[in-house]
């Protein structure tokens, strides 16, 4: 496997070298492997890499009404029709308040996707073939979940495992914004695959549970030429 380092809070995450804790089997990754890496990254402290490697977000923005240049009241009618019709999904772009508070963000929507969508893929492709590059390239160094599940399927490839099935799948967009000058939020639903664990002569050692649909929200910086998650967010 082509040796790949990336900082992880002041961490290495080399091929080879496993430095967070193993995750639980890949069924349990959306329940208790959330608070198991998020309760250890706190409880040790840890400090990023890079103090630029984080982008700060900006004093929110008033999206009040500029005051009317006429003297007469709006109508009832025109009152009502500025409010956004109800939807049962936020749009994934357009226009809104925060498009216009942060026109830079929202023009990289489409890359904050992108990116997000390449998550997965690379997660697949790492489950399957054992190569990390496609999804390392898709993090910064402040994520620590993300870097739990490159981990979590390194070490259960060792020796000559293969795991078989247990794929994650980017379900539905449910909406992308940017929610900061630098930064851009992708909520999406997710589930995955049951699947098994062999080892070398093909013997099944662990099952996977599948997990039902679970709504993550992904922070993005889109600051750099290349879109990267820097962190993600369990919803419910």
């Amino acid at each position: 496997m082509t040796v790949l380092s990336v900082c992880i809070r002041g961490f290495d995450l080399r091929a080879g070298i496993g430095i967070l804790p193993a995750m639980p089997g890949r069924g349990h990754r959306r329940s208790a492997a959330w608070a198991i890496a998020a309760s250890s990254m706190l409880a040790l402290g840890l400090v990023g890499c890079d103090s630029h490697s984080k982008p700060a977000t900006v004093p929110p923005v008033s999206t009040s009404p500029a005051p009317s240049t006429t003297t007469a009241p709006p109508s009832p009618t025109s009152a009502a029709s500025s409010d956004p019709a109800p939807t049962s999904g936020t749009p994934i772009s357009g226009e809104s308040a925060l498009n216009s508070a942060f026109p830079s963000a929202a023009a990289q929507i489409p890359a904050a996707i992108d990116t997000v969508r390449r998550f997965f893929d690379g997660l697949n492709h790492e489950s399957d073939t054992g190569d990390e590059a496609l999804v390392l390239g898709t993090f910064t160094t402040d994520c620590t979940l993300c870097a739990s599940e490159v981990v979590s399927i390194h070490d259960e490839l060792q020796s000559g495992q293969t795991i078989k099935g247990a794929h994650l799948h980017l379900l539905r967009i449910l909406s992308a914004e940017p929610s900061a000058r630098t930064i851009v939020s992708v909520s999406v639903t997710e589930t995955e695959d049951g699947g098994q664990l062999l080892d070398a002569r093909g013997k099944v050692i662990r099952s996977f549970q599948a997990v039902p649909p679970t709504k993550l929200v992904f922070q993005v910086n889109v600051e750099s030429a290349a879109a990267r998650i820097f962190q993600i967010d369990r919803v419910g």
